[in-house]
C-alpha cells in the first residue's frame, strides 16, 4: 500500500492491529474527571484531516455528546470543524497521551443537556358557592376565565350591576359598576370610587359619603356599602397574595320576584340521594352528580374555607352560563 501525504505536513501511521488483538482504545480507556469513557469510532470520536481547532491529520478527538458530527455531515472523508471552545490541541499535547488520543475534560465531555420548560396552559377558574338555610353542605360550581358576569338586574328600580372577574384563580373581581337609573355609573375596584353623573365625573379614594339622588355609596376600610331603594349590597375587599380583589355580597334582597343575577340567586334547595359508588343530589325532580369538594366563602370580612358540593354551573344556576355572562360592564 502506498501513503501520500500533503507537503511540509507530517504523518502518523496507525499499524493494524494484530488478528484476534484487542485495540489499544478499547484496552485503555480516555478518563474524564471521575468518568470512564471508551473511544467510539462510530459515535464519539472522528478523524480530522485538518480544520479549526485540529493540528494534525490522522489524530483521533473525542466530541461532546451534543456535538453528534455524523449527523452534521454524513459524507465520509470530509474535514470536520471542532468548536472553537474544544481547542483540545493546545489543552492537551499529543505527545502526553500514546497513539495521539486526547482526553476531553469532563465539564466538556458530559455537558447537560438543558431541556426547556413546558408552557403549561392552566385553566383560569374562579369559584362560586350558593348556601343552603339548613346545615347542609353548600352547592359550588366553577366559572372558567376573566368574564364579565350580571350581578343583579332590578328593572323596577332600574338598578343593573355587573363585575368583572380579574385574572387571580380562585381569586374575585378586578372590576364592578353599578348602573342606577339613565345616567348614573358608580364604578368600583380596590383603589377607588368612580361616579359618573351625566357628563361629570368624580373620583373617591377616602372613607367618604357618597349620595347621588337616592343612591348611597359608604366608603370604610375593607368594604364598601350601597344603598339603592330596597336592595343593599356590600363590596368586601379580599387579598390572595399580594393581589386585592372585591367580592360583592347582597345584604337586602329586594322584595320584587323578577330581580336576576348571581346575587339573586335563591338558597340551594338538594336531598342527597346516593353516596356509593358516586354521589347523587337531587335538585327540583333531577339527580345530578356531585363531588365533594372545598370553597373559599368571600361573603364574610374574614375569608372562610368551606366544604361545598362541586358541580357544573348549570347544574347549580339551574339554567346555562351564558345567560349570566355580559358582553359590556
Amino acid at each position: 500500500m502506498v501513503v501520500t501525504k500533503p507537503l511540509g505536513e507530517n504523518t502518523d501511521v496507525l499499524h493494524k492491529p494484530k488478528e484476534g488483538a484487542t485495540p489499544w482504545a478499547q484496552q485503555h480507556p480516555v478518563r474524564t474527571g471521575q468518568r470512564m469513557l471508551r473511544l467510539n469510532a462510530g459515535s464519539m470520536g472522528y478523524r480530522g484531516t485538518g480544520g479549526s481547532g485540529i493540528t494534525g491529520a490522522g489524530k483521533a478527538y473525542l466530541v461532546p455528546p451534543m456535538l453528534d458530527v455524523s449527523r452534521m455531515y454524513p459524507a465520509a472523508g470530509k474535514a470536520y470543524l471542532v468548536p472553537p471552545t474544544l481547542d483540545v490541541s493546545q489543552m492537551y499535547p499529543a505527545a502526553a497521551l500514546p497513539d495521539n488520543i486526547y482526553s476531553v475534560p469532563e465539564e466538556i465531555a458530559v455537558a447537560p443537556t438543558i431541556v426547556p420548560e413546558r408552557a403549561t396552559n392552566v385553566p383560569l377558574i374562579h369559584r362560586f358557592l350558593l348556601k343552603t338555610e339548613t346545615r347542609s353542605l353548600p352547592l359550588c360550581f366553577d366559572v372558567t376565565g376573566d368574564v364579565r358576569l350580571k350581578l343583579l338586574h332590578h328593572p323596577n328600580r332600574e338598578l343593573s350591576v355587573n363585575g368583572e372577574l380579574d385574572s387571580v384563580a380562585h381569586g374575585g373581581f378586578k372590576r364592578i359598576v353599578i348602573h342606577f337609573k339613565t345616567d348614573l355609573h358608580v364604578e368600583v375596584d380596590t383603589q377607588r370610587i368612580t361616579v359618573r353623573e351625566g357628563q361629570a365625573v368624580t373620583q373617591h379614594t377616602g372613607q367618604d359619603l357618597i349620595t347621588v339622588g337616592s343612591l348611597t355609596v359608604i366608603m370604610r376600610d375593607k368594604e364598601i356599602d350601597v344603598a339603592a331603594g330596597d336592595t343593599r349590597m356590600v363590596i368586601l375587599i379580599h387579598k390572595r397574595g399580594d393581589k386585592e380583589f372585591i367580592w360583592p355580597v347582597l345584604r337586602q334582597q329586594p322584595s320584587d320576584n323578577n330581580v336576576s343575577g348571581i346575587l339573586a340567586l335563591k338558597p340551594a334547595v338538594y336531598e342527597e340521594m346516593q353516596q356509593t359508588p358516586s354521589t347523587k343530589l337531587k335538585i327540583k325532580d333531577q339527580e345530578i352528580d356531585a363531588t365533594r369538594s372545598i370553597a373559599v366563602d368571600y361573603s364574610i370580612v374574614s375569608a372562610l374555607t368551606l366544604d361545598c358540593w362541586l358541580m357544573s354551573a348549570e347544574s347549580v344556576l339551574q339554567r346555562r352560563l351564558d345567560d349570566f355572562i355580559v358582553t359590556q360592564l
